[in-house]
């Protein structure tokens, strides 16, 4: 990679992990790059087939400052202390999701949850999800050949692992059937 490849700016995603890992080793936070090969991201030098991402939204209140609420209003009365707890808690919105991943050379599948604010959802939709049915070329240059029981197996596996819904694997099983 010459000069030219060095100046080019990476495209990358940081986050910040609640539960689980990539690979064998388990991090706080992991840079995953993107946007080489489409469905394919590269996490601590080594390639994986992005296989998408769930999420769901919750509010969280802040304790510190209903308890600060409190305080205030306790120099009243036990009302106004009530009040003030209730009026000092703060929800903040956040989103939990998980993505997951499966190792290009193991076929190892691997999940991790993250906790983002609603503004920086959007990073993921750059993300590229590798489309399973989109069947890759094998070392003997033969298209490899996927079994509809094994790529209900793979659905289900995500399922499983919460990258896709229900719904969304007795509608993806129901057209592989088909």
């Amino acid at each position: 990679m010459g000069l030219k490849g060095w100046l080019k700016p990476k495209k990358v995603i940081a986050v910040e992990v609640v539960q689980g890992k990539i690979g064998d080793k388990r991090e706080m936070v992991y840079s995953i790059y993107y946007g080489e090969e489409e469905g394919v991201v590269t996490v601590n030098k080594k390639k994986y087939y992005f296989l998408g991402f769930t999420e769901r939204s919750y509010e969280e209140t802040s304790n510190s400052k209903a308890l600060a609420g409190a305080a205030v209003g306790s120099l009243f009365s036990a009302r106004a202390a009530l009040v003030g707890g209730a009026i000092g808690a703060k929800k903040k919105k956040k989103i939990n999701c998980t993505l997951g991943f499966k190792d290009i050379e193991t076929g190892e599948v691997y999940t991790i949850e993250i906790v983002m604010k609603p503004e920086q959802i959007h990073r993921l939709d750059k993300l590229d999800i590798y489309k399973l049915e989109e069947n890759k070329l094998d070392d003997n240059n033969n298209e490899a050949q996927i079994t509809t029981a094994e790529q209900i197996r793979e659905f289900k596996q995500l399922l499983d692992d919460g990258i896709i819904s229900e719904e969304e694997f007795e509608k993806k099983k129901q057209q592989l059937l088909s």
